[in-house]
């Protein structure tokens, strides 16, 4: 997948959830209604979860205030990647940033940190 494809398919998945959502609207009310109403809300999250493993193997930012977890975007005027999620909001600047997993592999590796020497 080329990079500039992302978005486009991004789109396209959030188009077909609304799609479906719409459909669902349009049934009448029911046992089976309910059913296809819970089938298009696991479908919502999976590819909620698809965008977030999508992101993170491209390399982008991801908060962790929601699950599946926020994708990050570039703001500009602040140059720095900012949470889409207006109750949380976290901004992480431009700059060298330390991922947890690194910070645990190297521990792990130099046999328990500063503090075992």
């Amino acid at each position: 997948m080329e990079f500039s494809d992302i978005p486009a398919w991004l789109s396209t998945g959030r188009d077909a959830v609304a799609l479906l959502k719409a459909a669902g609207g349009l049934l009448p009310k029911g046992e089976k209604k309910a059913e296809i109403e819970g089938k298009i809300e696991d479908a919502e999250v999976a590819l909620r979860k698809s965008n977030a493993l999508l992101a993170k193997d491209l390399g982008f930012p991801l908060c962790q205030c929601t699950f599946p977890s926020s994708i990050m975007l570039w703001k500009e005027a602040q140059k720095a990647h900012v949470c889409p999620n207006l109750e949380c909001g976290h901004i992480k600047p431009r700059g060298m940033q330390i991922s947890r997993e690194a910070v645990v592999q190297a521990h792990s590796r130099s046999g328990g940190g500063w503090m075992a020497r």
